[in-house]
């Protein structure tokens, strides 16, 4: 009996140990890495302690090929757990059931809002919280409803419900305070009626023959008409809208139309263009609306090579300031206007164009082959305030300067299409979504680290801190032997 006891205690550590990695191995694999990375550092204690008390005990070695393989298991996890997460610590994580319902909003103390939700019998179960930098929940707070989204503005987010089957809207502080209710008077058919809330917080509603604008403050503002063949609708800062009639049927009548903040209408102009061989417009895009309005049509000819595409300029009193069509694709958000002049992405080329619509500068970026095929793509991209264009291809990071040179230029040649990139104050995020995995930069294109958050689900940038170098993101994955969502949140430093 003594000599059977002697023969377990020698060996307990080691069965702890192969516990521990086993429990460590499961977390890897469910992306628990914060976990996983205490449960290795535990691992390191407990094998310090095995040594002192077999040294107290006079117990002999357990065979090297036991040590051995324990050693290697652990190396393997610990290979696994840090592979290329150079440059990028997980703070903590916290798991939620269901989906986000609206990205970790940061407060000016550091703070998060983040809200979560389900849908049981078509009915949203949201739950609304507030967490401190360490991901102490410090209030939360929960409702029901048939929609429930993110209304208000950015510096003051609000919860926003719609009562479908009565026309309600209401507005609720991210405390839980019910601030104010709204009735279309008439009940809504959520797959009919759309719903936007725009950048200033003003609501629009799409009824079935009209537009309804409500203020953040839940009054009426204004009603547009709907338009009753295709359009598109950009919202500008200062409430106004600009909406593009396209005509499907007599193309010739299609117009671009601005409604002031009042709903009044300011201006329309035509889109018919005066060539015999153009039967239709067959894509259209307000691409962006700055001091000056840009649209980009697409007409399309008898013959396929004679089709035109135009991108137009008008003013803010609906005058055509120019109009060019000497330009391939161009990317929705793809144009910025800096100081007199205004600077286009289009599916290979970058462009400087005078205050005129001519041409100063243009750069290829995307070359073509013999066959005029392009050869790369340009995945993601981003205008910042000083002008420059962050972008990335297949083979490389790069940005354009205002004057179309290159500033700097990165290979990356593990690029994917299936990407996002945000470029912020001293850094660059760019995630790869087929492998979850994120990359940061220096606004001087220069590796600064990346961070694997495994293969499973859906990995998205949700909220940053400067002041802590601190970054969120969520992980949403779909469970389908429980039919349900399951969302980490994740909180990772630089």
């Amino acid at each position: 009996m003594v000599n059977a006891k002697i023969a377990r205690e020698r060996v307990i550590y080691e069965v702890s140990q192969y516990r521990l990695l086993g429990k460590i191995n499961e977390q890897i694999s469910q992306q628990q890495y914060t976990q996983a990375e205490s449960n290795l550092a535990k691992l390191s204690r407990l094998k310090k302690r095995a040594v002192e008390i077999k040294k107290t005990g006079g117990y002999q070695a357990v065979p090297t090929a036991i040590t051995s393989t324990l050693n290697n298991w652990e190396s393997s996890l610990s290979s696994q757990l840090h592979e290329n997460n150079q440059g990028l610590k997980e703070l903590w994580q916290l798991h939620f059931k269901g989906e986000p319902l609206f990205e970790t909003n940061v407060q000016d103390d550091g703070s998060l809002l983040y809200g979560n939700y389900n849908i049981v019998n078509e009915v949203y179960h949201a739950d609304i919280m507030l967490l401190d930098k360490s991901g102490k929940t410090n209030s939360t707070w929960s409702i029901k409803e048939e929609q429930v989204d993110r209304g208000g503005t950015e510096a003051n987010p609000k919860v926003l419900t719609i009562k479908y089957s009565e026309g309600i809207l209401s507005s609720y502080s991210m405390d839980g305070d019910l601030e104010w209710t709204y009735s279309l008077k008439q009940p809504l058919d959520k797959y009919e009626h759309d719903y936007d809330v725009a950048q200033n917080g003003t609501i629009y509603v799409y009824l079935d023959n009209e537009i309804q604008a409500i203020s953040s403050q839940g009054k009426l503002l204004y009603s547009i008409p709907k338009p009753t063949a295709e359009y598109d609708i950009e919202y500008a800062n200062d409430g106004s809208m600009y909406v593009l009639d396209i005509q499907t049927n007599q193309w010739k009548e299609s117009s671009f139309i601005k409604y002031t903040n009042t709903g009044q209408e300011a201006w329309r102009q035509s889109l018919a263009v005066d060539r015999e061989d153009i039967n239709a417009i067959y894509y259209y895009d307000i691409v962006k609306v700055e001091k000056n309005a840009y649209v980009y049509i697409g007409y399309d000819a008898a013959e396929y090579f004679d089709s035109l595409r135009t991108l137009y300029s008008f003013d803010a009193a609906g005058n055509l300031n120019w109009s060019n069509d000497s330009f391939g694709y161009i990317y929705e958000n793809g144009l910025k206007e800096y100081n007199n002049e205004t600077l286009i992405l289009s599916d290979t080329d970058f462009y400087v164009l005078d205050s005129s619509g001519n041409i100063k500068k243009q750069t290829e970026i995307i070359a073509q082959n013999s066959y005029g095929y392009n050869m790369d793509d340009i995945y993601e991209y981003f205008f910042i305030s000083n002008g420059k264009l962050i972008f990335n291809t297949n083979e490389f990071l790069a940005t354009m300067a205002p004057n179309g040179t290159y500033s700097w230029k990165t290979d990356i040649a593990d690029s994917q299409w299936y990407s996002s990139l945000y470029p912020m104050d001293e850094i660059v995020v760019l995630t790869y979504h087929e492998e979850n995995k994120t990359h940061l930069y220096s606004n001087a294109g220069q590796s600064l680290g990346s961070y694997s958050f495994g293969t499973n689900g859906w990995v998205q940038l949700s909220g940053s801190n400067a002041s802590t170098n601190s970054l969120y993101f969520l992980q949403t994955t779909y469970d389908e032997g429980k039919d349900e969502y399951q969302t980490t949140l994740h909180a990772l430093k630089y």
